[in-house]
């Protein structure tokens, strides 16, 4: 009789760590989105409510990853960057590769939400920013619909830069 194999799963898991900041006056985040279940990847988190870090294990293959932040003071500007990525590891080294990206700078979050030009996930993601001394609070069940999704995409590959218009009086 022949003698079997164990079946090896081919696909690499790399560790990625991210960083969060929730101070008084700046909040900071990157997260991670994945484009096979459509929904924001949980990862673990490390340290205290004010700075930290969060752990992803992902596969390799492409993501969309979320950066984003900005000072807390309403005549700031602030922005995000929503880029299309491939993760690839060797060596127990991930890399990270920038295939496109869009660019979102606001200074109101109102703007944010009543935008016709922005995807829901980023305002989805900038509503998860963390608040001072808190975690961020990521919403990782919601899953998109394909119309959304698809919407993020064509977002991300037009390579956009939307910024909100400012109104000086």
């Amino acid at each position: 009789m022949a003698e079997q194999k164990p079946i090896q799963n081919s696909r690499k898991v790399c560790t990625i760590e991210t960083e969060y900041v929730a101070t008084w006056n700046y909040r900071a985040l990157e997260a991670f989105y994945s484009l096979r279940s459509r929904k924001f990847i949980r990862g673990r988190y490390v340290g205290l409510g004010l700075c930290g870090k969060i752990l992803y294990k992902l596969y390799e293959g492409m993501y969309i990853r979320f950066t984003g932040g900005g000072s807390l003071r309403l005549d700031s500007q602030s922005r995000i960057d929503v880029c299309l990525v491939r993760v690839s590891c060797q060596d127990n080294k991930t890399s990270i590769e920038e295939v496109a990206c869009a660019v979102v700078e606001y200074e109101s979050p109102w703007w944010l939400k009543t935008s016709v030009m922005i995807p829901r996930q980023v305002f989805d993601f900038f509503e998860a920013l963390p608040s001072y001394r808190c975690y961020p609070r990521l919403d990782t069940y919601r899953v998109y619909s394909l119309g959304q999704h698809i919407e993020l995409l064509k977002f991300i590959q037009s390579g956009k830069r939307v910024r909100e218009e400012r109104e000086d009086e």
